[in-house]
Order: structure tokens, then C-alpha cells, then sequence
């Protein structure tokens, strides 16, 4: 039966790699506990042979050094096996319920067994979990009090008896708490990724639009302007090839991107009519980055041919899988930046660098050329990102403050069960101070960082105090309160030792009770009993927290790789899912409105008039997804289709796309209202009009200026200001949104401007 119950399993269920680790940490300090614990029961017992009959003390010495053994020879295994420390556990108990037949009946001294045993009845935690210890520890400390009542008397055999269990309760809540900490370790570094796995799924969002913008505004479009405005006659080749890569894009038929970048530069500068110059060095393996340099530098190589007035461009710069620097440059026209337009391609080109962690800087003046640079480098692999090195700030936060918070209920009580000690203390103020003083230095080395030369202060005061309380002790001070002081201080010592520099919390100890000896030796008391009583105490409390800091580091590291690894995955599987779902969308798009265009400039040996209107329309509609993302739908596309069929030019700009390429969300009233106006305006408008709208949703008051040149722009106005009053009507004033539903206009012989 006992056996069934020694080796029953733990009623805690398996947990992560974090738990187990923090307990093969407490079981090796509990272990060293126990050792240091029966080292100083076999030196008692040597000094005090009569103590028990039946040579029963050096038995039970024997029994516990094996089986102390046995749990030693545990701790060098990865995982240690419980039973050894539950057999201890134990035997303890046992060995103290047999005390009153082996004690003997003349002594009066401290039991020499306790020592050993009072350590085996704090491990009741580790061997049986926290739970077993609030039931055993107050029923092992109890009948201590029992057991020396007769010697101390009641209200002494109870303070002693409280102490007791205040130990063995900290250390089953010790326990308790860094379990539940660890076990917290995955659900942190968890929560750390699904944030960033959340960020990767918005920047790949943005990365694949920004790239399917650039195929749609490079090919698409380029392929229909290059046919549309083509002389009659057989249509242009470069326009052909623009549609068969525009084509291959679509259906998913091109390869995979070629590490070498300059013959796909030096194709497209071909086409452009260009005279290219290339001095690039090395090559690139990132695909992301490698696409997005490709892009950028083919989009300013347009930007050339378009703008420059000029033929020869210069590429120059170097690339490798860590870094890029190259620089596209021309003796055109030049202009000036910053009256300069926003152009969608310089847009675009920013964007593509920029969602990758690349930059883009422009220099231009007029009649002196333009310098773009681009410039690229890589983020340190493995490094923790700033959000990770914040869980696991919290997360160990988490696992200290109920430690201290507890520490300070160990403070509090020693300080009151020893008061009637440390006030009969021959200067009472001082005493008082030091009671203060013991209590300020356990909250600053809780709260100050670790490092700081201010915990250094502290370490020191704590270093020195319990000498300068021990002075003030009376010389015929008994060993029962003469050190409260030491046991005061175990919390802020362990605070050091789990918090601070490795090796301080030993320093400390050690200062602490070499002090309260020396002064103990210069009273004529028994120096030793400061070695032989606090001292294994606070050592194995700095050993425990300083064991407990690597390990609890050591836990994070471990499975932060581990989930970094797992998400590594999700990761990968993510950027593929919203490549995908981006596509799709996209190519659904493309083949509606595209794809008839494009297999007419493929195949076609020439075009009609009416067949290159038409193949201006089609680019028109398809720019107006670029240029004002979110407001046409396929009502407001058939009304801009029927409008520019008529001959209206039509122009749309939405302006608060940043330069990630990122479109802000627009709640559904505003877009509605847009997409009323321009349906307004277009239904009056004149075959030869022109209409130019920029839509800048979420500003107050007016989300949207549209303006009309025609001659019956004062027709256009009245239509406008009538669909204004309908009742329903989306551009009628909204009582719920005040100042959001007011309409302006101006208005002359053939202009009009209508800010709503």
C-alpha cells in the first residue's frame, strides 16, 4: 500500500518543455538541500552522541544518506525520476513520528534529526506536488511544536513550529508559481507569433498587390497604350511581347525568376528603344527581394523612356543575398521633386522596395538628369524580434512577482513572530530601523534593474546589515532569534541570486553570516552556529535562484526555437495562402477585363480605329483600379466604359495610398456617396468633357473633389445639387454625421468644381 502510493503517479499531467525543466532544476536544489541538511545532522549527532537511543539517530542518518544518494545519481539525468525524492519525503515523516520513542529522556538541545528532516518535509512539494505540502507541512511543523513544547515551552515550541511552516508553505508556492510560469512559456512565445504571423499575412498582402499593380501597370497597360496609340497598321512588336508576358502572368505560365539580372534589364531596355549601360556585380537569392529589384528597376527604365527626352540610361551598383546598392541614372530633362506630380510608377517603385525593407532616394533637377537609388539590406537571421524580447520580459516578470510577493509575506511574519526578541534588544530604535531596513532593501532588489549599480548598493546593505543587528544583540542571546535577521533577508537574497549578476547572491551570504560570526566569536557565543544554522539556508536559497534564473532562460530559449521553428511553417504556409488568395483575385479581374484586349494585340495582324478606342477604354477602366483602388464596382465600371466610349477622358486619384502601397479601409457610405457623384456627373457630361476626381475618404468635411470641363457645366451642377436633395439619396446631408454630408460647388460657363 505505502508503496502503491510512493510510486503513484504525479496527478499533474505532462506538460512542455519549460515545466520539465524547472522541475529537474528544484529537484537538484532540493537534493543539495537535503545533503547539506544531513551533513550538518551527522556533525549535531557527532557532537551530541546521547541524543537518541538505540543508536537510531546514525541509523536514520544512514537510511536518508542513501536515498539522498539515490536522488543525487537523479539529478545527472535529463529528466529525474520522482521516486527517490518521494521516498525521502517519506522517511521523514516516518523517521519524525518515531521521535518520542527514541529520543532521549534527559536531553534538552535541538534535536539533531530535524535538520535533515525539516529539509525532507520541504520537499513534500517537489515529490508530491504543492498541493500534498498545505496538507503535510502545517502536520509536520505542528507536531514539531509538540515535540518541543516540553523544552521550550508553548509560546517558543509554536514560533519555532510557525517558522517551520512558513518555510515548507514558501517552498510548495515556490514551486506552484515557477510550474505555472513555465507552463506560460509557450502560450508567450506563442502569442509572439501569431502576432507576427498576423504581420506577415498584411505584408505579404501588400508585397503581392504592389506586385500584381506593377504586372498590370508595366505589361497590361503597357501593352494596350503601346497598341492603342500605334499609327495604323501592323500593331507594334514591343506590344506584342508586353501582352505574351502580360498573358504568360496571368494563366501562370512564366518560369521561375532567373538569378541573373541584367539580360532581363538589358530585354527591357531593348524594347523601350533604350541605349542601356550596365556595370552590376554579383548575384541575389532572395526571391522576394530579387523580384522586387526587377520590378523596380524595369519600372524606372520606363520612367526613362518616358520622361527623360533622352536614350542612354547607366545601371550601376552591386548585389549579394545580404545587401543591395544599385543606382539608375540619366542626362535627361530632369525636373524638380517636389513640384514634381506623384506618379504611379516612382509609387509603385517605392512601395516594391519598401515592403521588402528597401528605400528609395531620388535626385533630379531640371536639365541635369535624374539619380534614383535603390538600397537593400538584410535583417540579422535568428535575431528575437523586439515583441519576442517583450513576452519574455513579461513572462518572467510573471514568474518573479508572485515569488516576491510572497517573499514579502516571509518577511513580514518573521519580523512579527521575532518582535518581542529584537524589541528586548538593548537600543529598541536601532532595532527598529534595521526592521525597516530589512524590509526597504527586500523591495528595492525587487524592483531595481538587475544590473544597475544600485542593486550593487543594496546587495551591499544586505551584506552588512545583519552585522550591524548583531551588535545590537544582547551577549547571553540565544540561537532560536539571534538570527531573525538572516531569515528576514532570504527573500531579497534569493531576489540577487534569481535576478542579478551570477555569483553575487554567494558574496552576499557569505559577507552576511561571516559578520554575524565575527561578532558572535567577539561576545563569547558559539561562532559556529551562524555556519552551521542560516548559512546552508541561505546558500541553498541562492544556488535555488540562480539554478532557477539558467533554467528558466535556458526553458524560453528552448522552446522559442522550437515554436520558431514550427512557425517558421506557418509562416512559409501563409505567405503562400495570401500569394494565392491575391491572385486569384487578381487574375479573376485580369481576364474579365484584360484578356480579350490582350489576345486581340497578340494575334491581330492590325487594328481598327474603333478597335484601338476600344483598346483605350480597356486601359483607362483597368487604371482606374490602380489609381483609385476600392471605389469602381461593376456598376461604376460600365458607367465610365459608356462614358469614355463617348469621348470623355476620365481621370480618377484616390490620395491616401501610402507609400507601402497600403489602401485604408473606407466604410461603406463614403464609398457610396463617391460612386454617386461620379455617376451623376457622367450621365450629364458631354461627349468631349473631362472629368477629374480625387477621392480622399475619412477627411472632414469634403471626402472627394470633382471637378468638370465642358460646355454645359452648369447642367452638370444642377444635376448634382438635385441628386444632393433626394431623400435617400447618398449624397444627402446625414444627421447622424454632422459636417459630413455638406455639398460645395463653383461653378462657370464650362467648369465646374464639386467638393463633397
Amino acid at each position: 500500500m505505502l508503496r502503491r502510493f510512493i510510486d503513484r503517479p504525479s496527478s499533474r499531467p505532462a506538460q512542455n518543455a519549460a515545466v520539465r525543466r524547472v522541475r529537474t532544476a528544484l529537484f537538484r536544489a532540493g537534493t543539495g538541500l537535503g545533503l547539506v541538511n544531513l551533513a550538518l545532522t551527522a556533525y549535531n549527532l557527532v557532537r551530541l552522541p546521547d541524543a537518541y537511543r538505540f543508536g537510531f539517530g546514525w541509523l536514520s542518518c544512514a537510511i536518508l544518506a542513501v536515498e539522498l544518494a539515490w536522488c543525487a545519481q537523479q539529478c545527472v539525468t535529463r529528466e529525474p525520476d520522482l521516486l527517490p525524492m518521494r521516498v525521502v519525503v517519506a522517511t521523514s515523516y516516518l523517521v519524525l513520528s518515531l521521535h518520542p520513542l527514541v529520543l532521549s529522556p534527559d536531553f534538552r538541545g535541538y534535536p539533531p534529526l530535524l535538520h535533515v528532516l525539516g529539509a525532507g518535509m520541504s520537499l513534500t512539494a517537489l515529490g508530491f506536488g504543492p498541493m500534498a505540502a498545505t496538507l503535510g507541512v502545517p502536520a509536520f511543523a505542528a507536531y514539531v511544536g509538540v515535540l518541543r513544547t516540553p523544552v521550550l515551552g508553548p509560546g517558543p515550541a509554536a514560533i519555532e513550529a510557525s517558522l517551520q511552516s512558513l518555510g515548507g508553505l514558501v517552498v510548495a508556492a515556490t514551486v506552484f508559481l515557477l510550474e505555472r510560469a513555465a507552463s506560460q512559456v509557450e502560450q508567450a512565445v506563442e502569442s509572439e507569433w501569431v502576432a507576427r504571423e498576423q504581420a506577415t499575412r498584411a505584408a505579404r498582402r501588400a508585397i503581392e498587390r504592389v506586385r500584381w499593380d506593377g504586372l498590370i501597370h508595366d505589361k497590361v497597360l503597357g501593352a494596350l497604350l503601346g497598341a492603342g496609340r500605334a499609327p495604323e497598321g501592323p500593331i507594334p512588336h514591343a506590344a506584342r511581347e508586353l501582352a505574351d508576358q502580360a498573358t504568360a502572368a496571368i494563366t501562370g505560365d512564366t518560369a521561375s525568376a532567373a538569378s541573373e539580372l541584367v539580360p532581363v534589364w538589358r530585354e527591357q531596355a531593348r524594347r523601350l528603344g533604350l541605349v542601356a549601360r550596365f556595370a552590376v556585380t554579383g548575384e541575389m537569392t532572395e526571391p522576394d527581394v530579387h523580384a522586387a529589384v526587377v520590378e523596380a528597376v524595369g519600372e524606372l527604365l520606363a520612367n526613362v523612356a518616358r520622361h527623360s527626352g533622352q536614350h542612354e540610361v547607366f545601371v550601376e551598383g552591386s548585389v549579394s543575398p545580404s545587401h543591395v546598392t544599385l543606382v539608375v541614372r540619366d542626362e535627361g530633362r530632369g525636373f524638380t521633386p517636389d513640384s514634381a506630380p506623384a506618379r504611379a510608377g516612382l509609387r509603385t517603385v517605392r512601395a516594391r522596395m519598401a515592403l521588402v525593407g528597401g528605400a528609395v532616394n531620388l535626385w533630379s533637377a531640371p536639365a541635369l538628369g535624374t539619380h534614383v537609388t535603390l538600397t537593400w539590406d538584410a535583417h540579422v537571421s535568428g535575431a528575437p524580434s523586439a515583441t519576442e524580447e517583450v513576452s519574455r520580459a513579461q513572462w518572467s516578470l510573471r514568474a518573479f512577482t508572485p515569488m516576491m510577493t510572497l517573499g514579502a509575506g516571509v518577511v513580514v511574519i518573521t519580523v512579527l513572530l521575532g518582535s518581542r526578541h529584537w524589541l528586548a534588544a538593548p537600543a529598541p530604535e536601532w532595532a527598529v530601523v534595521s526592521v525597516a531596513a530589512v524590509i526597504g532593501v527586500t523591495v528595492a532588489v525587487s524592483l531595481l534593474p538587475a544590473t544597475s549599480r544600485w542593486m550593487l548598493a543594496s546587495a551591499a546593505v544586505i551584506a552588512v546589515l545583519p552585522t550591524l543587528v548583531a551588535v545590537n544583540h544582547p551577549a547571553d542571546a540565544g540561537p532560536d532569534w539571534r538570527y531573525w535577521q538572516l531569515s528576514a533577508l532570504t527573500p531579497a537574497l534569493g531576489a540577487v541570486a534569481f535576478r542579478s549578476w551570477p555569483g553575487l547572491g554567494w558574496v552576499v551570504a557569505a559577507v552576511a553570516v561571516s559578520g554575524v560570526g565575527v561578532v558572535d566569536a567577539l561576545h563569547g557565543r558559539s561562532f559556529f552556529s551562524a555556519y552551521a544554522g542560516p548559512l546552508p539556508v541561505l546558500l541553498v536559497t541562492v544556488v535555488s535562484g540562480h539554478l532557477l534564473r539558467l533554467t528558466l532562460d535556458e526553458s524560453w530559449d528552448q522552446v522559442a526555437h522550437a515554436t520558431r521553428t514550427a512557425a517558421d511553417w506557418r509562416l512559409r504556409e501563409a505567405v503562400e495562402e495570401e500569394r494565392t488568395r491575391e491572385a486569384r483575385r487578381r487574375v479573376g479581374t485580369l481576364e474579365r477585363l484584360a484578356a480579350p484586349a490582350l489576345v486581340i494585340v497578340q494575334h491581330a495582324r492590325a487594328l481598327t480605329s474603333a478597335q484601338q478606342r476600344e483598346l483605350l477604354v480597356i486601359e483607362a477602366t483597368i487604371r482606374d483600379q490602380l489609381t483609385a483602388p476600392g471605389l469602381v464596382d461593376p456598376a461604376t465600371e460600365a458607367c465610365l466604359h459608356a462614358a469614355r466610349t463617348r469621348g470623355v477622358r476620365i481621370e480618377l486619384v484616390r490620395t491616401d495610398i501610402d507609400e507601402f502601397g497600403q489602401v485604408p479601409a473606407v466604410d461603406r457610405p463614403a464609398v457610396q456617396r463617391a460612386r454617386q457623384a461620379l455617376h451623376t456627373v457622367l450621365g450629364q457630361a458631354a461627349n468631349t468633357s473631362r472629368v477629374r476626381m480625387q477621392w480622399h475618404p475619412g477627411k472632414t468635411p469634403y471626402a472627394a473633389t470633382l471637378s468638370y470641363l465642358g460646355p454645359d457645366a452648369r447642367a452638370v451642377d444642377q444635376a448634382f445639387l438635385r441628386a444632393a436633395r433626394l431623400p435617400g439619396s447618398a449624397l444627402a446631408a446625414s444627421p447622424e454625421r454632422p459636417g459630413r454630408g455638406s455639398v460645395r460647388t463653383a461653378t462657370y460657363d464650362s467648369a465646374t468644381l464639386l467638393e463633397f
